[in-house]
């Protein structure tokens, strides 16, 4: 029901009272900021945008409450307005309850902002550390350039595998030697 009154506790992203445009707007903004390089960055650059969005969504809540709350207070007590009023709010136990609720779901969007950039951060800087691996030493799914065989000044041929030498019964080997002595 939270969720219908003000929308900090919707799924959806972009409520139907928002702009679809200025989400679309932000979403190309942080593309082109961030240049998500994969998948999964792409997946984490929508999650930063959600909670962008929904946090922004949350400052303009507090805002508003704010503001509602400073109007009220003052009609209540017309000698308290402004700071003051909102000063109010923290120690009348209802005010404070309200205000409390209020920052949780602003901590949250917060939260949530900040461990999308983390996660999106990690995966392009990891994505970027495999890059460069692959320029150092190339793609290991590709077989390795044949070199040409060079051989060295001593005449001997290094062979590319091991030779195996054929297995030997060193007890039969031995009997004679046993025998002749």
């Amino acid at each position: 029901q939270n969720a219908l009154k003000h929308g900090l506790a919707s799924h959806q992203v972009v409520l139907p009272y928002e702009d679809v445009a200025l989400y679309n707007a932000l979403k190309a903004s942080f593309t082109a900021t961030y240049h998500p390089g994969s998948a999964v960055e792409v997946e984490f650059l929508d999650r930063m945008v959600d909670s962008w969005w929904r946090l922004e969504r949350a400052n303009r809540v507090e805002a508003q409450f704010l503001n509602q709350r400073e109007k009220a207070i003052s009609a209540e007590q017309p000698d308290i307005a402004g700071d003051t009023a909102l000063a109010f709010m923290f120690s009348d136990p209802k005010e404070t309850a309200r205000m409390r609720l209020l920052m949780r779901y602003v901590a949250s969007a917060d939260k949530a902002w900040s461990r999308s950039v983390s996660d999106f951060e990690k995966a392009q800087k990891d994505r970027r550390a495999i890059e460069r691996v692959l320029a150092r030493y190339g793609d290991w799914d590709e077989p390795a350039a044949a070199s040409p065989a060079v051989t060295p000044a001593n005449g001997f041929v290094p062979q590319p595998e091991e030779i195996a030498l054929p297995a030997t019964d060193h007890a039969s080997q031995s009997a004679p030697l046993q025998a002749a002595a």
